[in-house]
């Protein structure tokens, strides 16, 4: 089977900071790869790296076949991204970011015109967001109104609006109450049966523990260590995690 996504020797450089050295790691179709590190350990560059945000400042990154490019939109690629602090559209109502840039167009009138479909992308949205337990009092609400853990739910179900071939998740359980977590850990397991790959950036070991095949620790900018998800030792991925062999130093 070939990868559906490989990094080859990605490095980044932030001025004087080497952010990230030599990274190589490849993703398989259905695949749900973790990966985690202290804070500063490169997790959120090459996060920002593998979503079209950052170039690599060396390396390439191949999805699909096909080396992405520094101006590609990966949206259009079949890559969905959830990040940290969710990118929403803050003037827009709840409904309209939840379908930004895939919106269902009415019946077409000519092939110039696309016009909105409100009412059936409000009733898909209400069905989204029943499935995140999520409620809010009206679709028309702005979304810079809501706290920021109803914006990450916005922004899992904008993803749930298309059918990605990889969903990379940044961290977004930080702002997350634990009931959103679960929901947000099941829909990950859910995913994968669909056969899509994921990356899943977090700090939460036993997040990792319960959803991932494989868990890549970072420290420092590189890949300290790799385990296969259902032989690792919780211990020795924070050994990895801090730079230690000495349990007891832990």
């Amino acid at each position: 089977m070939e990868p559906l996504l490989q990094a080859e020797n990605l490095s980044k450089r932030f001025g004087t900071l080497s952010a990230l050295r030599c990274i190589n790691l490849s993703l398989y179709p259905g695949q749900v790869l973790g990966i985690t590190g202290q804070s500063g350990s490169g997790k959120s560059t090459l996060a920002m790296i593998l979503a079209g945000i950052y170039p690599p400042g060396e390396g390439q990154i191949i999805f699909d076949g096909k080396i992405i490019t520094n101006s590609e939109n990966v949206r259009s690629l079949g890559i969905e991204v959830i990040h940290q602090s969710p990118r929403l559209a803050e003037n827009l109502d709840i409904t309209s970011n939840i379908f930004l840039g895939n919106e269902i167009p009415l019946p077409i009138i000519n092939k110039f015109l696309k016009i909105p479909d409100q009412h059936k992308m409000d009733q898909k949205a209400i069905e989204l967001l029943k499935q995140l337990d999520v409620d809010f009092d009206s679709l028309r609400e702005k979304v810079f109104n809501l706290s920021l853990e109803k914006r990450q739910m916005i922004a899992i179900a904008q993803v749930m609006t298309s059918e990605p071939k990889l969903i990379i998740i940044d961290e977004p359980t930080q702002v997350l109450s634990y009931p959103y977590q679960k929901i947000l850990l099941n829909l990950i397991s859910q995913w994968q049966k669909q056969g899509v790959s994921i990356i899943f950036f977090s700090s939460n070991l036993d997040h990792h523990l319960d959803v991932t095949d494989k868990i890549i620790v970072m420290r420092e900018g590189y890949c300290a260590a790799e385990f296969k998800t259902e032989d690792a030792d919780r211990e020795e991925i924070i050994a990895s995690m801090v730079g230690t062999t000495d349990y007891q130093q832990l």
